[in-house]
């Protein structure tokens, strides 16, 4: 884990993007362009249990989410690994 997390399980960088779709007037989807630049910083760090996470950890934590690989994407409405709890 990244250094200044605590080994207290995994926390969640929460990110809020706009995301644009074209639509024709006969309803065809012409474009969808996610807004990248409403990524910039995240909307909230949690953890799983919903515990404080500490000044440290969430700039861990951060830094982590802008520096690091993302290994893949969940589409959905909340985080559907294991373990994850609705935000």
């Amino acid at each position: 884990m990244s250094a200044g997390i605590e080994e207290s399980g995994p926390l969640f960088v929460r990110y809020q993007s706009d995301i644009w779709v074209e639509v024709a007037p006969d309803g065809e989807v012409l474009t969808v362009v996610v807004d990248s630049s409403t990524m910039e910083d995240p909307v909230d760090i949690v953890r799983a249990d919903a515990s404080p996470v500490d000044h440290t950890e969430r700039a861990a934590a951060i830094n982590a989410a802008q520096t690091g690989l993302w290994p893949s994407w969940d589409f959905g409405e909340t985080p559907t690994s294991p373990g994850s709890v609705d935000v």
